[in-house]
């Protein structure tokens, strides 16, 4: 043990209390990427830096420990209101989540999160607000079940609640161009669009749709790209994410989940075509798996060995997406960031060295682009956990946190309360 360091059995309880504004960690082994490190670092004014020019304020030895950039979800509809944000935000913390993307939220949901946790520790999240959809398609069903099931609202007063709040409707480029100053009054993080069932729009007009009109969505993203945001794209088969290319959306916040409700001689229609994922790694546009929607579809009564319905053709286009050189994010669309890694694990495609990189340093950079976050690098955001175990050999070891600092500061990870 390095001799001015104090042991981690003693250095947190001190680390609370401590004043001062540099920080030695020493003797860890230190995740860069590419496997982990013996290195040392240093922290100063909540930033990494190479050295320290006089002894650190608090040092911490932290020999048998491996040390990683926070975790990240990028496609969350878990923070609400009150005690529930407060709620979830802990949860997140103690899985070593520090980074978010709400990816469909009223519209006063980001400030009343923010007045939920108004000081301590919390999770960074970017907010999609109320996304653009088609008339009566997803998510308009959905919410008019919240609004009247769940909330016991009244079904004549859902529309003039949620229109304009949780979602806006877009059905030509005219209705988009008129709305479109609404959507920018909200000040929306990245804008969330819908694109179902696109091929009916290759039947002509009297057909069925359940989404958006490509040419819409064309639109859309090139108002967007105006305003510097970013578009993320809900997607349900493969000629959606064909089409998602097409018009130049930045990110597909799906891939095709929904095989428990789709007859299984339709789900050739859900595959990813190797051309199309070769395009999608040309332009940079990631994918987030939400794969935890397909294991959630599992009939609890079946054999624990049996997969989820469908799962074998999701694990198949991850693996199509993979060797394209898409890179995929970490994005569970509500279920728990932990459960969709364990998803991910699950199909065997990805080795822990690439799931590891995936939810601490590619996830973290898509949602925060502009921020040096995902690195213990000099130069980068002080944010760190420091595990127990290798989770390079055991990727359970990922969830194994001794301790967590955000931004230079140490922070309490709150136990779980019944």
């Amino acid at each position: 043990m390095h001799a001015s360091a104090l042991s981690f059995a003693a250095s947190f309880l001190a680390a609370a209390v401590a004043t001062g504004d540099t920080t030695a960690v020493l003797g860890g082994r230190v995740f860069d990427g590419t496997g982990f490190v013996p290195r040392d670092l240093f922290i100063r004014d909540g930033v990494f830096v190479d050295r320290l020019d006089a002894p650190p304020d608090l040092s911490i030895d932290a020999e048998g420990t491996w040390i990683v950039p926070p975790y990240a979800e990028c496609h969350t509809h878990t923070f609400l209101t009150g005690p529930i944000s407060v709620g979830n935000s802990e949860e997140f913390l103690r899985s070593g989540v520090f980074y978010a993307a709400s990816m469909n939220n009223s519209a006063g949901m980001a400030e009343a999160y923010q007045a939920a946790l108004p000081d301590g520790p919390r999770v960074d999240l970017i907010w999609a607000h109320g996304g653009i959809t088609r008339t009566e398609c997803h998510p308009v069903p959905l919410y008019r079940t919240i609004h009247v099931r769940w909330q016991g609202g009244d079904p004549d007063t859902f529309m003039s609640g949620a229109l304009g709040n949780v979602f806006h409707i877009a059905d030509t480029t005219e209705q988009l161009e008129a709305i479109w100053p609404y959507v920018r009054r909200g000040r929306p993080d990245i804008i969330k669009t819908f694109l179902l069932y696109s091929e009916s729009f290759d039947r002509g007009a009297d057909a069925e749709h359940k989404g958006m009109d490509p040419v819409v969505l064309r639109r859309l993203v090139e108002l967007a790209h105006e305003e510097g945001k970013r578009v993320a794209l809900h997607i349900e088969t493969g000629r959606d994410f064909e089409n998602g290319l097409e018009c130049g959306v930045d990110v597909f916040a799906h891939l095709p989940y929904d095989f428990a409700r789709t007859p299984e001689a339709d789900w050739g229609s859900m595959r990813i075509s190797p051309n199309a994922a070769a395009r999608a790694a040309e332009r940079g546009v990631p994918v987030m798996a939400t794969l935890s929607l397909v294991t959630a579809s599992k009939d609890p009564t079946s054999p624990p060995d049996e997969p989820a319905p469908g799962f074998a053709v999701a694990a198949d286009n991850l693996r199509v997406l993979k060797e394209a050189g898409v890179t995929i994010l970490v994005g569970s669309d509500a279920a728990s960031p932990v459960a969709e890694m364990n998803a991910l694990r699950e199909t065997g495609v990805f080795s822990n060295l690439e799931l590891l990189r995936m939810w601490s340093i590619d996830s973290p950079k898509f949602i925060f682009p502009e921020r040096d976050i995902g690195s213990l690098e000099p130069g980068a955001e002080a944010s760190l956990l420091v595990l127990e175990a290798d989770p390079l050999a055991e990727f359970e070891a990922a969830g194994q946190i001794r301790a967590a600092m955000k931004q230079g500061e140490w922070i309490e990870l709150q136990a779980a309360t019944d």
